[in-house]
């Protein structure tokens, strides 16, 4: 099951950042507010999610705030997602972004 950035609900934190809840209940960071949350003529400004699952939102939210000063990058390996996992994220296959259409058109409603 491939989880899309449809989030229920985003939080910004700091640095153009976001806490979102994932589809599963669980949390993520993300580099937008997702595509439910975007206003429609701003899309491309949605986002997307790092592969690494919280089980909290403070957890999430502590690991956006002390997170490397690299750029976010959502790719398994890059430094936010070693820097997630070491400040106890669990790494989420199913939160990695597939390849493939735009997963703007996963908006629904």
């Amino acid at each position: 099951m491939s989880i899309t950035n449809d989030y229920s609900q985003a939080e910004p934190i700091e640095r153009g950042l976001y806490v979102v809840l994932m589809q599963d209940q669980g949390w993520s960071l993300a580099d937008g507010p997702g595509t439910q949350l975007a206003p429609p003529d701003e899309l491309e400004l949605a986002g997307y999610h790092l592969p690494v699952r919280f089980e909290s939102y403070d957890q999430a939210a502590q690991a956006g705030k002390s997170g490397p000063h690299e750029w976010f990058d959502i790719k398994p390996g890059s430094p936010w997602v070693e820097h997630c996992l070491a400040a106890g994220g669990t790494y989420c296959p199913d939160y990695e972004k597939k390849l493939g259409p735009d997963n703007l058109a996963s908006r629904s409603g």
